[in-house]
């Protein structure tokens, strides 16, 4: 109640008025933050409907995206040349339903394949020439069918270049398709079209995120472990870089959380610090240089950061940043390439970087994306922008 008005508690955890000049029909409250204060309920950077928005989750491929939505459908929108929309026909500027999946409360997209978790199984879809389906075999791509082999009570779903991995319920990691650089582990040949365990002897990962051609986990102890391409530094394995098929990354803070991108990887301390390491080229890492191959503090605290092609972002406590390359607009800002960071207007939930373009979810839950659009992977059709822009999702 505020001057005898009743309002209502949004899910930004802010107050706001009924106005009926707002689309919505609320507006927020004066004492809510700067980026929300006085703006229409929903309303952040959209300027038609739909303006509220049903999502609860979301995913940035190289270039397509997908969001579950609160009914648990999945849709899918941007290039579909190995059926990674789930769905048949071309390309897509405008979301489609991933054929025959329901129930879903997680999503995660690769290069050219997608996954979705459902009540601990993980079904995925779209190119299985590496074996990125996890159902034993590899061939042509697929429409969503079987479950990944063996899944069931799993969390903590990430999708890499060609590989994917998710944590189950007794703390062992599982990681199945390309292993061309070992990534998905040190004890298979180039193609694992079956879930592996590749933590071996490794206690309770917490943590996982699979990249470009390497793989991290975050142990119980908040010890950061990796494996994949063997001269990458997104390994953080120092300089000479340990032989190993797995390390821990040195110099390390104790995470709570991990990103892997195309070439390089950050983390979240326990102490909410960012620190990246890995391929420092177009300021991707957050900090001035060269590459780095131990973790470099960001000088930024976040809740969670995400690694994407050659950009990161990172969230805190609803306000975003993002840095690195922007030859697409991938950052939301039309500046050059580097590492200075550029906050993207809004109050948001979650962020998901592909290889040029970004997505993010409103606390509205509407789901925006910016940068590269050549496959219509920002949800409208036209060119590459760094204006956010709402993806007209249908709420079911």
């Amino acid at each position: 109640m505020l001057d005898g008005v009743a309002g209502r508690c949004e899910p930004s955890g802010y107050c706001s008025l009924p106005d009926g000049s707002c689309a919505g029909g609320h507006r927020y409250v004066d004492q809510a933050p700067d980026n929300l204060a006085g703006t229409c309920v929903g309303a952040i950077g959209c300027d038609e409907e739909p303006c509220e928005g049903c999502a609860v989750a979301i995913a940035a491929g190289a270039r397509h995206s997908c969001a579950v939505e609160s009914d648990g459908t999945v849709y899918c929108w941007g290039d579909n040349g190995d059926l990674q929309l789930g769905s048949s026909g071309g390309a897509s500027a405008a979301p489609r339903p991933v054929s025959g999946l329901s129930g879903a409360e997680d999503v995660a997209a690769g290069d050219r394949h997608s996954c979705a978790m459902r009540s601990g199984d993980v079904v995925c879809w779209g190119a299985n020439d590496r074996g990125q389906l996890g159902t034993g075999s590899t061939g042509a791509s697929a429409l969503p069918g079987d479950r990944v082999d063996g899944s069931g009570s799993w969390h903590a779903l990430s999708a890499g270049a060609a590989h994917s991995c998710a944590i189950d319920d007794d703390d062992t990691a599982w990681c199945w398709g390309d292993n061309s650089d070992r990534q998905v582990t040190a004890d298979a040949g180039d193609t694992v079209s079956s879930p592996e365990d590749p933590l071996g002897l490794l206690d309770c990962p917490i943590a996982i995120a699979a990249g470009g051609r390497h793989t991290a986990a975050v142990n119980d102890d908040g010890s950061i472990v990796t494996w994949g391409a063997a001269d990458s530094p997104a390994l953080g394995r120092g300089d000479p870089a340990s032989s190993d098929p797995y390390s821990i990354v040195i110099d390390a803070f104790e995470a709570a959380s991990i990103a892997a991108g195309a070439e390089h990887t950050c983390g979240v301390g326990i102490d909410r610090g960012v620190r990246c390491w890995g391929v420092a080229a177009d300021g991707r890492l957050g900090v001035d240089g060269g590459d780095r191959n131990s973790p470099a503090e960001v000088g930024l605290d976040a809740d969670l950061v995400r690694a994407g092609g050659r950009h990161t972002c990172a969230l805190d406590r609803g306000d975003l940043v993002c840095w690195g390359g922007n030859d697409a607009g991938q950052l939301g800002s039309d500046a050059a390439s580097g590492s200075e960071r550029h906050p993207v207007a809004g109050a948001w939930l979650a962020v998901a970087t592909g290889a040029a373009h970004t997505c993010a979810l409103s606390t509205d839950a509407v789901v925006f994306c910016w940068g590269d659009n050549a496959s219509g992977q920002l949800g409208h059709e036209g060119g590459a922008s760094s204006e956010p822009s709402a993806v007209p999702l249908p709420c079911n």
